[in-house]
């Protein structure tokens, strides 16, 4: 009777790893992103928002980020079934978006300052 428990032990553990395959492949293609929601990413935004950078570039930025949140929710299925797994990624969808929205924001705030501070000159000699 053991062995008939480990047998069966040993079959489902080999179906549950053929199965997991293609849910982590899935998966897999949210990597593109992670430029969007690492901690060490994070670092390098800020960075580029205290560079120097001009307005054409800081432009060129938001529309990219802007495009970037427009794009990621209707190109990824928010639930999708794969073999025995349903994986859901709503949330996942539903925070990358947010935060390309973040970045884009930061940036059009750092162009508002400036702008402010260019307008300021003038102004005030």
């Amino acid at each position: 009777m053991p062995e008939i428990v480990e047998e069966t032990k040993r079959v489902i553990s080999e179906a549950f790893r053929r199965e997991v395959v293609a849910p982590l492949a899935f998966v897999e293609q949210f990597n593109q992103y992670s430029f969007i929601f690492t901690n060490e990413n994070d670092d390098e935004i800020e960075a580029y928002l205290n560079e120097e950078r001009n307005w054409d570039q800081l432009a060129e930025e938001v529309k990219k980020f802007h495009q970037l949140g427009q794009d990621i929710p209707s190109s990824h299925e928010q639930k999708i079934v794969i073999g025995i797994f349903d994986v859901y990624c709503d949330e996942l969808i539903q925070t990358l978006t947010v935060r390309a929205a973040d970045v884009r924001d930061k940036l059009i705030d750092k162009m508002v300052h400036g702008l402010h501070l260019a307008l300021k000159a003038l102004v005030l000699p």
